[in-house]
């Protein structure tokens, strides 16, 4: 429609002088003949107080006319103000139905937040499975927090069974991309053997960074593992942190170092040999694999792949159960 292009150049200063208040009155002509992407920047003015005044009520029903029309973000922005109570009551059924709406489509924050809310039967019959599926399709979608929250799931059994290898590769991934929580939790495993083995340096490393992040507990749990070392090992930890290769990737879209350290665990618990826990694709673990593979009938093509880590994340979980 020709007003809400005029009204993104005014908006944008494209091809027009830059006017907010213009591309506003523009928005507005175009969503009264029904435009879903002008209602949809009309919820983002009033949110924001460019070009028109900042109203949160207004917002939400501008986002609200907008998701009824089939605008995916709009639909995930309804989803957080009744999620919050921001313009609108907080409606935890009604933010459900919203995220739902976004989440078919396709939108990776939207499947986050109904994996939350399914999780804890919040606004919605209680489905952990359903919940952890949502999760795993927002964390494949790099959603940090999607990540941390399937690291949580499986430290603490829920909905799944407890597993701290497993979460310590989801805290892994968060927790390299600057996700402060997962790098706390990541210290906390590597300080207590918690899925991986105990590492000081990195655990260290992990509680330094969620506590450069502003995670306040990383603090203190950073001050305790430190007075547990000699001099020593302090130097130790220092020269290593000179040169660190942590978490460092593989190339392979699977075989990630938080993956291949999960890999590596699960191969020793199975009674293969693949080396040190440290995320290294190296010979070790690749014969290992090899090994595994033939004993599973697995053919190794020289990396994990999904069907190979999945068999080997149920195989492990078996093998503990039964010991």
């Amino acid at each position: 429609m020709a007003a809400y292009q005029a009204g993104l150049r005014h908006l944008e200063g494209d091809g027009a002088a830059r006017d907010e208040a213009r591309a506003v009155a523009l928005f507005r002509t175009a969503a009264a003949a029904g435009h879903s992407d002008a209602r949809f920047r009309l919820g983002l003015a009033h949110q924001s107080g460019i070009g028109a005044e900042r109203d949160a009520a207004a917002a939400a029903r501008w986002f609200r006319l907008a998701a009824e029309s089939g605008h995916v973000e709009a639909q995930f922005l309804a989803g957080l103000g009744h999620l919050n109570g921001i313009g609108v009551a907080a409606d935890a059924a009604q933010a459900v139905h919203w995220f739902r709406r976004a989440s078919e489509a396709g939108h990776i924050g939207a499947r986050y937040q109904l994996g939350r809310a399914l999780m804890a039967g919040r606004g919605t019959p209680k489905d952990p499975t359903a919940g952890l599926q949502r999760l795993r399709e927002a964390a494949r979608g790099d959603h940090l927090a999607a990540m941390h929250a399937l690291g949580l799931a499986h430290s603490r059994g829920r909905g799944t069974p407890r597993d701290h290898a497993w979460a310590a590769r989801w805290y892994a991934k968060a927790a390299r991309a600057g996700h402060a929580p997962s790098q706390f939790m990541l210290g906390l495993a590597r300080a207590g053997g918690l899925g991986l083995p105990v590492d000081p340096a990195a655990a260290l490393f992990w509680l330094r960074s969620a506590e450069r992040g502003g995670h306040p507990p990383a603090g203190k749990l950073r001050r305790a593992v430190a007075a547990k070392l000699d001099e020593a090992t302090r130097s130790h930890i220092r020269r290593r942190a000179a040169a660190r290769r942590d978490e460092a990737p593989d190339g392979r879209a699977t075989d990630d170092a938080a993956t291949i350290r999960f890999v590596q665990v699960a191969l020793q618990a199975l009674g293969h040999a693949p080396g040190p826990v440290d995320g290294l694709m190296g010979p070790r673990t690749r014969r290992a694999l090899r090994a595994y593979g033939r004993a599973r009938g697995l053919v190794f093509d020289g990396g994990i792949g999904e069907v190979r880590l999945r068999d080997l994340k149920a195989h492990r979980l078996a093998a503990e159960a039964g010991s």
